[in-house]
């Protein structure tokens, strides 16, 4: 414990800041483009997890609503047919693509270059259920996290859904109770007349 102290006692007194760990690419990676990986990951490990099968790939794309020509006019309990068979195969392409990107950006960050999709062969492959449940147990922390921070006074950013998706929310509940509303105003009359 002594060392550990000394030792943390003499790096404040150098004040040198430690070198990154990792180094920041430039490149045409789009944060849109990892958001879309990073959702296959989360709903392929989602499904399977609850299904307790595999997902085929093109069910996948369609339930993430991942943007291709190819997912219009399929749904996730589309049977196999001969008209949607070039959209199944194209669409189960596509996503195998984005898994493959995605475990070489997984990959590359590990060794210190991020986002980088040089091809890296490690014989690794994704456990989908395990990164599910790994971002939910992350999830959860940093919502605890929050809490604490809000309720010790700290001012908080608010998270995604609370800035976009909770007024959403609230917004379509008030015009549903409208609607509701006006139904029985509009019944109320007729059982008048």
């Amino acid at each position: 414990m002594r060392q550990f102290q000394d030792f943390i006692k003499a790096a404040k007194a150098t004040k040198k800041l430690p070198a990154p760990a990792i180094r920041i690419v430039t490149n045409k990676v789009r944060t849109t483009a990892l958001h879309a990986k990073a959702a296959l990951i989360y709903e392929k490990g989602r499904a399977e997890l609850r299904r307790k099968t595999r997902i085929e790939n093109w069910r996948l794309a369609v339930m993430t609503g991942l943007k291709s020509k190819w997912s219009q006019g399929l749904e996730e309990s589309s049977k196999k047919t001969k008209d949607n068979m070039e959209a199944r195969v194209f669409l189960g392409a596509l996503v195998s693509k984005h898994f493959k990107e995605a475990l070489y950006i997984a990959e590359n960050a590990a060794r210190g270059l991020f986002p980088s999709m040089e091809p890296i062969d490690t014989g690794l492959e994704f456990d989908y259920t395990q990164s599910y449940r790994l971002l939910g147990t992350y999830l959860k922390n940093k919502n605890v996290e929050r809490l604490i921070s809000r309720n010790a006074g700290v001012k908080v950013r608010k998270t995604y859904y609370e800035r976009k998706v909770k007024p959403e929310i609230k917004r379509q509940r008030m015009i549903d109770a409208l609607v509701d509303a006006r139904i029985k105003v509009m019944e109320l009359a007729a059982s008048r007349d």
